[in-house]
């Protein structure tokens, strides 16, 4: 009687182990599942960063030659960096005399800037027709 339930607790723990395993693997299998869909998100994103860091190397590329570009503009004619100088300097309230001095212009061309980008001009010579605003009314 005794080897009888011996067996039958052998037999009642074996099957107990069979549940335990086939439960086992199907949650390894799960887990499988998981870490390749995980792997593939991660696949996923590094191939995005990779895409990102190369489009912003091109991105700093075309930076680098657009400054380029714009120094070789500004070193090939220094009299418009010049000319834009002067206008910056009448916006700013300079007067003629500051013109011909600091940038180095004509009196005809600091008298034109004037014109051009002023309201008219204060060490003008006598009789220099000045430059007035018209209100229309």
């Amino acid at each position: 009687m005794l080897m009888i339930f011996l067996a039958a607790v052998n037999v009642a723990l074996i099957a107990a182990n069979i549940v335990a395993v086939r439960r086992m693997s199907g949650e390894r299998r799960r887990h499988q599942e998981e870490i390749r869909a995980l792997n593939s998100d991660i696949s996923a994103l590094c191939s995005g960063a990779t895409g990102l860091g190369n489009h912003l190397n091109e991105i700093e590329q075309q930076l680098r030659r657009l400054y380029e570009r714009q120094d070789q503009i500004e070193l090939r004619d220094p009299t418009e960096r010049e000319y834009h100088n002067a206008v910056r300097l009448i916006k700013d309230g300079a007067g003629m005399k500051k013109l011909m001095d600091v940038c180095g212009l004509t009196r005809g061309e600091a008298e034109l800037l004037m014109r051009l980008h002023g309201m008219g001009h204060q060490d003008g010579p006598r009789g220099a027709p000045h430059l007035r605003r018209v209100s229309a009314g």
